[in-house]
């Protein structure tokens, strides 16, 4: 959605709208994958050079696990959210679209873990469990071995 930076009046431009899941751009192999269409309500307002902009950004996605690779739904609500768009000397708008497509991604969890998104454990959480507790429970060495090249010299003075 282009906005021209001259239709913003001193008082703030409201604008509200969806964002379809297309607008993402993501793979179908992506770690996050759109539900639905995402939401937003927002307030843009022009300062010398640079557009604010306030309100909120809602939207469903499905997140995978950091562990388990599985799918979990994850409902994003962002109500006080707001970003900056600084302009150029010669530019006459801005995609809003492409700011919130990005400020959404951003704002995403980065590899979160079932219990993050809800689930009250992760299949795989146990069995990283058990391989930690495993180790700390095995004495390792993990000293190098003695050279013994060098036990000759330990003689000569």
């Amino acid at each position: 959605m282009k906005i021209h930076f001259d239709t913003i009046p001193d008082e703030g431009l409201p604008v509200s709208g969806r964002l379809a899941p297309s607008v993402f751009d993501l793979t179908p192999d992506d770690a996050i994958k759109p539900a639905h269409d995402a939401h937003y309500d927002v307030t843009l307002y022009k300062f010398s050079e640079t557009i604010r902009i306030e309100g909120t950004l809602k939207g469903g996605f499905d997140l995978q696990c950091g562990l388990c690779l599985k799918y979990l739904p994850y409902e994003a609500n962002f109500p006080r959210w707001n970003s900056e768009y600084e302009f150029d000397e010669g530019e006459s708008g801005f995609d809003l679209h492409e700011v919130l497509r990005e400020d959404f991604l951003m704002a995403l969890p980065q590899a979160p873990q079932c219990e993050e998104l809800g689930q009250s454990n992760c299949p795989k959480r146990a069995l990283l469990t058990s391989i930690q507790e495993k180790a700390e429970l095995e004495d390792v060495d993990d000293s190098p071995e003695p050279d013994e090249r060098w036990d000759a010299l330990d003689g000569l003075k």
